[in-house]
């Protein structure tokens, strides 16, 4: 039994309650019976403010924190169950911050839904090269997000889990650039979804002095080109840079990380994050155009949106079968109507 149905249950006994018995009170008027269903009916209306102050304390307790905490799952071409990932969001909040029923919470204090937390591309790759489509999508989920954040006086943070294109997800991380957020990465293995960064006072822009997660190259053929190809390799797999696409680019900027195989949980993934976009903020003043090329992990690419911004001229490709398609230019990002 749920908190919302003993909440609903105590309204509806008390009010049904209290106006039988001051019926049945009038009924029997004069009659000796009539005060002990006057007692009834005080019995009643004292039940229903206890209900009352248990309904205000629940509340109380549920804006009494600085943050309040908002899932939000996006689902960009995969059939893995949004529902069943939200459910994981749920479940990691409250146990996490010491919540029960925190849905019908949210439902309940700040009248946010299920609904309005999922958000779900479609499945097929060729989908995404829609730019006026790709862009409405970033800009329903901001419009709806923030809508959410200007109605609450609490700081919010964002719990996101965002799944499966990389590439899909340096933009997604755009529509989050000034917020705080919980970012987790899916775990295919084990059909989870673990918290790997905690954003806080943007350190996804703090830029670093030494790079402990990559090894970084630089192929420069041509000084006075001002475009470089960035190849990110921080995955499982590598960009082909054989691939038709990419063995055009004169300049090379190449980081590869500094482990077998994919980024453990146990290690820091904004560190990750910093020195590519320490990198990042290095060529785009050397250089007019900067084309990405990646094998990373969704989590590090939205993150790493997050710290470019829309300010930077910055092309993100796609993995296509067997090469590279230009996807968006960070430029391009409008997230307002």
């Amino acid at each position: 039994m749920n908190l919302s149905f003993i909440e609903h249950k105590c309204v509806t006994i008390t009010s049904f309650g209290v106006g039988a018995l001051t019926f049945l009170a009038e009924y029997f008027n004069f009659n000796p019976i009539s005060k002990y269903i006057y007692l009834a009916a005080f019995a009643l209306i004292l039940l229903s403010v206890l209900c009352a102050l248990y309904i205000e304390r629940k509340k109380e307790k549920f804006f009494k924190n600085e943050d309040i905490h908002i899932p939000v799952v996006i689902n960009v071409d995969s059939n893995k169950s949004a529902n069943h990932v939200f459910n994981m969001l749920i479940k990691n909040i409250e146990e996490k911050y010491g919540y029960s029923d925190y849905e019908e919470d949210l439902k309940k204090y700040l009248n946010v839904v299920r609904n309005d937390l999922i958000y779900e591309y479609g499945i097929g790759l060729e989908n995404i090269y829609t730019k006026n489509k790709v862009l409405s999508f970033l800009q329903i989920i901001s419009y709806n997000l923030h809508k959410i954040q200007s109605s609450i006086k609490n700081k919010i943070v964002f719990h996101v889990a965002y799944y499966r294109r990389p590439a899909f997800a340096f933009l997604i991380g755009n529509i989050f650039e000034n917020d705080e957020i919980i970012v987790y990465q899916n775990n295919p293995d084990r059909d989870f979804f673990d918290e790997v960064a905690h954003t806080q006072n943007r350190n996804y822009k703090t830029k670093v002095k030494e790079f402990e997660k990559f090894s970084v190259t630089y192929n420069i053929s041509d000084s006075k080109n001002k475009e470089v190809l960035l190849v990110i390799n921080a995955s499982s797999h590598t960009v082909n840079l054989n691939a038709k696409s990419l063995k055009k680019y004169q300049n090379k900027i190449i980081l590869n990380a500094n482990h077998d195989g994919t980024i453990q949980l146990t290690e820091n993934w904004m560190k990750y994050v910093q020195e590519i976009f320490t990198v990042l903020n290095n060529l785009q003043t050397e250089y007019e155009h900067i084309v990405i090329a990646h094998a990373m992990p969704e989590s590090i690419a939205l993150l790493v949106g997050m710290a470019i911004g829309n300010y930077w001229n910055v092309t993100i490709t796609q993995y296509d079968y067997g090469d590279y398609k230009f996807f968006m230019n960070m430029k391009e990002i409008n997230l307002y109507y």
